[in-house]
């Protein structure tokens, strides 16, 4: 009975970000078609396998509606604005079965409160059994527009299924300022709102991390 958790802030965006696309690739390949039954509304959205008992559903990250899941295998989307609690409480749910996997992806956060941070911060003081880290992210004081960190920063390029382009109108938008650092380069930045009237300046931002 493998139970598979998509968590995001919001019940939308888990659909948005993963759910959706996994519910298109049942639909459009007849094998997986014929072996699941998917169930539509909002907030019973799900994915059933009634071979095995098997479930994949979309929720928020509610610290309490996470409490004592028993995941297979648990996708977090976007940990960098994740609170660290809901990511304890999903961790916590875990080790119940022979193999419990727990999977947290995103860009940096726009602060320190997040539990994508807390991670990091946390390695550097020694490795934790069991966790495995991998950040793609420009390196430190990097030229914005250079167009090699941004492919450092953004295997999706190579890959094929992000376009540099896109890169090209957010660097021109944002004057490769602190939004495109975090969102683009990976960067975790000293700063997030911009102020007009210093757009290019990364000293100068509205609202500094404390």
């Amino acid at each position: 009975a493998p139970s598979v958790p998509i968590i995001a802030t919001t019940v939308g965006q888990a659909m948005d970000s993963v759910y959706n696309t996994a519910a298109s690739m049942v639909a459009h390949e007849p094998e997986l078609s014929r072996r699941s039954i998917p169930f539509t509304g909002w907030g019973t959205s799900r994915i059933e396998v009634p071979s095995n008992g098997g479930k994949m559903w979309p929720m928020s990250n509610d610290e309490s509606g996470l409490q004592g899941k028993d995941p297979s295998i648990a996708i977090a989307d976007e940990i960098g604005f994740q609170p660290i609690s809901a990511w304890s409480s999903l961790r916590l749910a875990a080790g119940k079965r022979s193999r419990s996997l727990v999977l947290g992806m995103g860009t940096p956060g726009v602060n320190h409160e997040n539990a994508l941070y807390g991670i990091r911060e946390r390695l550097a003081l020694g490795p934790i059994r069991g966790l495995y880290f991998r950040e793609w992210a420009a390196d430190d004081g990097c030229n914005a527009a250079d167009r090699r960190q941004w492919r450092k920063a953004n295997p999706a390029i190579a890959a094929g299924f992000l376009r540099e382009s896109a890169l090209e109108s957010d660097y021109d938008e944002w004057l490769g300022g602190t939004r495109f650092r975090i969102f683009r380069l990976g960067q975790w930045v000293e700063g997030y709102e911009l102020d007009p009237r210093s757009a290019n300046d990364d000293t100068r931002y509205a609202l500094f991390l404390r």
